[in-house]
């Protein structure tokens, strides 16, 4: 955490972004990809083919981006009482997960819900109810910085991941952040984020520049 603090850089951010959703890239990927092997043997027509194919899929990544960034608006920042809110409620759920893991290795198995209840000393009702307010706060502090990544991820363009690449691994790293962010060292979470996040995505740039 103490290295992870020196390393934090502030970033300015227009405040009127934020992100509610997120982009299936998977469907992009698989787009259009029907049809090439009926071209299969006639070089002219499979190369149109082709052409056709990915002028398709730029459009519809195109659209998916446009419809990601118009996303942007539905929800709004944070406030600062409300991220140490979010942050102490992620901080309980993360110390139920660390009971879950001890509870499965003594198990020997994936305990379930009752057995983590008891595990923790409440009725089964009540803690389901904490529990899901963890997981709900963890959505919310990730959701309500998305716009974040996209601020991020805009400056690391043309360099050999895709836009929607980008956004991808960097909400990877949003999430980590939300999972590791202690409030009470003081800085916002925008600008713990801010590392994790430039993090995610110069890790997979290098990863994918080692490939090529």
């Amino acid at each position: 955490m103490t290295q992870a603090k020196d390393l934090l850089v502030e970033e300015a951010f227009d405040p009127s972004e934020a992100l509610e959703i997120e982009l299936d890239l998977e469907d992009v990927d698989d787009l259009d990809d029907s049809g090439e092997d009926d071209e299969e043997g006639k070089p002219g027509k499979g190369r149109a083919t082709r052409r056709r194919t990915q002028a398709k899929k730029k459009h519809y990544t195109e659209d998916s981006i446009r419809l990601y960034l118009q996303e942007i608006g539905r929800i709004r920042l944070l406030r600062a009482d409300e991220e140490i809110e979010l942050a102490r409620k992620i901080a309980d759920l993360l110390e139920l997960e660390r009971i879950r893991f001890k509870l499965a290795d003594k198990l020997d198995r994936e305990p379930s819900d009752a057995d983590w209840a008891q595990e923790v000393k409440m009725p089964l009702p009540q803690f389901r109810h904490r529990l899901h307010l963890g997981r709900r706060a963890k959505d919310k502090m990730v959701q309500s910085n998305l716009r974040l990544v996209v601020s991020i991820a805009k400056k690391y363009m043309n360099r050999g991941l895709s836009f929607q690449d980008l956004i991808q691994e960097g909400s990877l790293g949003l999430i980590r952040a939300a999972e590791k962010f202690d409030h009470e060292k003081g800085y916002k979470f925008s600008t713990y984020a801010t590392w994790w996040i430039r993090q995610a995505i110069t890790r997979a740039i290098a990863d994918q520049s080692r490939t090529i």
